[in-house]
Order: C-alpha cells, then sequence, then structure tokens
C-alpha cells in the first residue's frame, strides 16, 4: 500500500507536536513493512533531520528558515512551489492514500483514499487569542472533502461535531503514540538547576496555555511555596510582559528559571522534578503527561478536554481556573512523599496502555477500509 504525507506541517513547523506525530508515524508504519513517503518538498522542520530511514522523505530543508517566519510573501511563494511539487508527485506515484497534515484544500483530480488529522480546536475555540471571530472555522473545507478524518482524542472528536456539524461515521479516534525515552545522561552544566526543589512546566505559555494561573497561584501561597522553583522548558525565554507580570504578583525572579534544549534533557528535568504541572485550558491530545510519566514524574494537570482520558487514575486534577484548586493538588503532590510515590507508580501503569505501534497498526487499519 502506498501511502503519501503532505507538505503542509513541515514548511510550517520547525518543532512541534504534529509535524513529530506525522514523523514517528511515517517511521513505524514502515516498520510493519507498508509503504509511507513524506513529500516534504523545501522545508523548515527539524524532526525530518531524525528519520531513520532516508527514502521515507522526498523533499529539502532551506537554510533561511528564520527569514521564512518572519515574510508573509515567502512563506506564500514556498506554499505554492511546494503544493506544484506535491501534485506532480502524487500523480507520478499514484497513492493508495494521501493523509494531508494541514488544512488547506484537497486536491480532487487524485483519484485515491484522502484522510486529515485534526489535532484539536484551540482556534476556533480561542478565537479570541487569534484575532478571529467566533465563526471561524478553518477546516470546514478540507472535513468536507476528506473521506475519513483522524482526531486525536475523544476531546476532540466532540469539538469537532460541535463546531462543524460533521457525521459521526467519518470520524476516528487514534491516540498518540509515546516515544520519549527515560535517559541516564549527565548535564553537569544544570546540576545547579537539578538539584533545586522545583516543579516543571514544559513548552508555550501564552493564553490558554494558563501559565499566569500558575504564577498567581505561587503569588497567593509564597509563605507555603517560598523554597519551591519553577523551571520553564522550552516555550521561548520569559518576554517582557511575563518578567512585569511576576514583578507584579511580587514573585521572586529567581524563582522563575528557564531553559532549553534536547529531548535527553528534557528527560533528566522531569527526572528530578517534584512535580510536572500542565495547566493549560485546553489541549488536543496532551503528549507532555506520558513524557513525565516515563520518567517517573508525577503529573498534576487541568481536569479539562483531553487531558483526563491521558492522565486517567494517575494524575492529580485541578480546575485550571482557581487557583486555590491548582495549589492544593500542587501542595500535596510536593509535600506528601507517599502520594507521589503513588502517582509515579499508576503512571507507569497508563504509560503502556499508548504506543506508536498502536497507532500505526490502527492509521493502517483506517488506510485500507
Amino acid at each position: 500500500m502506498k501511502i503519501l504525507y503532505d507538505h503542509q506541517i513541515f514548511s510550517n513547523q520547525s518543532y512541534g507536536g504534529p509535524s513529530r506525530y506525522y514523523v514517528k508515524l511515517a517511521e513505524k508504519i514502515y516498520e510493519l513493512e507498508q509503504n509511507p513517503e513524506i513529500i516534504s518538498g523545501f522545508h523548515i522542520n527539524e524532526h525530518l533531520n531524525d528519520i531513520k530511514y532516508k527514502r521515507i522523505v522526498a523533499g529539502k530543508k532551506i537554510p533561511f528558515s528564520k527569514f521564512l517566519n518572519k515574510s508573509s510573501k515567502s512563506k506564500y511563494i514556498l506554499r505554492k512551489i511546494n503544493q506544484n511539487f506535491f501534485l506532480r508527485q502524487s500523480e507520478n506515484k499514484s497513492p493508495d492514500v494521501i493523509h494531508y497534515t494541514y488544512f488547506d484544500n484537497i486536491n480532487v483530480k487524485i483519484k485515491c483514499k484522502k484522510i486529515v488529522t485534526v489535532y484539536d480546536l484551540i482556534h476556533e475555540i480561542f478565537y479570541n487569542e487569534y484575532k478571529r471571530n467566533q465563526f471561524y472555522r478553518p477546516k470546514k473545507e478540507i472535513i468536507q472533502k476528506a473521506d475519513n478524518v483522524i482526531c486525536i482524542s475523544n476531546s476532540t472528536k466532540n469539538d469537532l461535531i460541535k463546531y462543524y456539524d460533521v457525521d459521526e461515521k467519518k470520524l476516528q479516534v487514534i491516540y498518540l503514540g509515546n516515544d520519549i525515552k527515560k535517559v541516564t545522561l549527565k548535564f553537569p552544566k544544570y546540576d545547579k538547576y537539578l538539584n533545586l526543589p522545583f516543579i516543571l512546566y514544559v513548552g508555550k505559555r501564552h493564553g490558554y496555555k494558563n501559565f499566569d494561573n500558575l504564577l498567581k497561584t505561587f503569588s497567593e501561597n509564597i509563605s507555603k511555596l517560598k523554597d519551591i522553583y519553577i523551571v520553564c522548558f522550552g516555550g521561548g525565554e520569559f518576554n517582557k510582559q511575563e518578567i512585569k507580570k511576576a514583578k507584579d504578583l511580587k514573585l521572586d525572579l529567581n524563582k522563575l528559571i528557564f531553559v532549553d534544549g534536547n529531548d535527553e534533557l528534557l528527560s533528566l528535568f522531569y527526572q528530578n522534578a517534584r512535580l510536572f504541572v500542565y495547566p493549560s485550558k485546553y489541549e488536543g491530545f496532551g503528549l507532555p503527561i506520558l513524557e513525565a510519566f516515563i520518567n517517573e514524574c508525577p503529573v498534576i494537570c487541568s481536569n479539562t478536554s483531553s487531558l483526563p482520558e491521558v492522565g486517567g487514575d494517575a494524575v492529580s486534577y485541578f480546575d485550571p481556573y482557581n487557583t486555590g484548586s491548582i495549589f492544593e493538588s500542587m501542595y500535596k503532590t510536593i509535600f506528601d512523599d507517599s502520594f507521589r510515590k503513588e502517582l509515579i507508580l499508576k503512571g507507569k501503569k497508563q504509560n503502556k496502555l499508548f504506543s506508536w505501534e498502536k497507532t500505526a497498526l490502527n492509521h493502517i487499519n483506517l488506510y485500507k477500509c
């Protein structure tokens, strides 16, 4: 079976969950003796560099990605070049399935099964944060033309039905896998942070990610959390607004630490954290929960959207809108060692429910039917 993945996500993202999903999916499908190929075109994506089977990728990384990220005109030109490249490639290769990686319109000239994955409905639900109106529906046309739509959680599926009124028979829920590994490498330059009593926050911090409420929780409970640091891994260095917010809340800026690095370093921070906190108001899946599980890091997170699907009973949940609820989960997990151990054991068990092989097999079954 010949399976093509298109270029869209790889020219949109340097790093990120969706592009990583397609790389891991294609690798595992290849190992299962199917014939996948990513037609990435000219791209800016770093995950493609790590792919084990080089014949999977047709395309070339462009060297001026920083300029591309700032220029809407260059993005438009690149998009048109890649669209034409993908059209020629797909016509020549006569695929059985095309799996579109983002939401540009489907080309109906190519006769094969057409699939698209919806990761979340963040832009529709939090439209104000993206300066859109409440009727913004960017996925409408591709959802209508696709033969099947994959949702990465039941929460995403329910949101898709609510916002797009799509036929439920067209939808298939397939969970993501987890490939981050627990590592034992040493990074001596980070020992000064790893030896502190800290909680770990991973990824972007804007808007619906709800980092502001985490800071507010600390501000309201300074006396009880005075010895605890917050390590923010990834998501960009603290900006002026975040620093001002922390100062306004009378937080010690020395207790806010930014770190960036690769998966191996992230694994080490998970292993040494008192807990991983995930205060997001909405997620399509919540992969960092599984990353924490495999690194034996207790998890506290929001009780919203897809997060309870991923976390199961292995997480201490809180109301992300309520700082008292956040603090209650945080305090117990930091200072109650028996509770921490219980969460760690449950997390290791919950993590076994998710694997890339299971994810790939579910995709193959859908491609074939």
